[in-house]
Parts: structure tokens; sequence; C-alpha cells
């Protein structure tokens, strides 16, 4: 779990686990079945129980797990929720669902917490607070960046007059 979380900066999820239950039901039902066959190894698996991990694991008569799941989501304010069963429900279903970008903005993002801030918004870039910034990178490494406001003195005045004139030509071109 060190590992995952320094190599991807997420905390680990509920797939690994899943993935050991699977094989270890299907270790016991080889076992139970004392076969590989494909029709030995279904049938145990089809009318029996096989402790795992998560507890004790069945089937229904179409093949579904009938293990109890919660079923989770992040909020508008990037923290897990359970959303069903309604009656373990800690919060309302999110709909739609943030980007992943606006998810990785709220917790892996500089937007809300480096010299210049910001608001993540919904595509995963910053909102910044000052007129002075802008956003800059998108998801977790979105943040505001400030610009300092250009000192044109050392640009002749002619020059200036030219560049302006020039813009608006391009302007209606």
């Amino acid at each position: 779990s060190e590992l995952f979380l320094a190599t991807t900066q997420r905390t680990s999820t509920y797939h690994a686990a899943s993935a050991a239950a699977s094989v270890g039901a299907l270790v016991q039902a080889i076992e139970r079945a004392d076969s590989f066959g494909t029709e030995a190894v279904s049938d145990v698996l089809a009318t029996q129980e096989f402790n795992t991990l998560y507890g004790l694991l069945s089937f229904d008569a179409n093949g579904q797990s009938q293990a109890p799941s919660l079923h989770l989501q992040y909020d508008k304010d990037m923290t897990v929720q359970t959303v069903y069963p309604i009656e373990f429900r800690s919060a309302e279903l999110v709909y739609p669902m943030p980007t992943w970008d606006a998810r990785d903005c709220n917790m892996l993002s500089k937007c809300l917490t480096g010299e210049e801030t910001g608001v993540c918004q919904e595509d995963g870039t910053c909102k910044c607070d000052s007129e002075n910034a802008v956003s800059t990178g998108v998801g977790s490494s979105a943040k505001c960046v400030y610009i300092p406001a250009e000192d044109m003195t050392y640009v002749d005045t002619s020059l200036l007059i030219v560049g302006y004139i020039l813009f608006a030509v391009q302007a209606f071109l």
C-alpha cells in the first residue's frame, strides 16, 4: 500500500482485495470439486459458500454475488460517502460525478494551497482568486501563477503606437 501510494499519490482501493477474494473462492471450489474441470468447479461455485477476506461469499441463480456491498462515491467536497444501501447512506448520490481532473484538482493540486490560490473548476483547472494570477495545468498539476503587471516604460512611445495600430488592423482582418 505504501509503494502504491508513493507511485500513484492515491490510496489503494478495494480492487486488489476483490481479486484476492475471487481467487480464494476459486481455489476453494477447485479443492472441493477435487477437479479442474469447468463443470465440476462451476457446480461447486453455484451451490456452496466460501470464506473470503470479505466474509462468506455465495452466488445466486444468475451467478451474481450475494455478498452485501456498499456503494461509495466522492461528494462535491471530495469526501468519500456511502450512497447505497439506503439504510447505510451517509450522503445523496452525486450525479453527474465530477471528472477525474476535477477530483485530482481538489485532492492533489496546489490550486487551493499554493502561493496564489483559487477554486478548482469542473474541468480540473483553477479559477484564481487574484486578477494578477492565471491558471496553469489540469487536475493534479493545476495551480494559480502570479503574473506581474507589465511595465512598458522601456518601449518607445512611437513603437507602442505602431504596435497598437497593427493590433487594431489585425482585429478587423
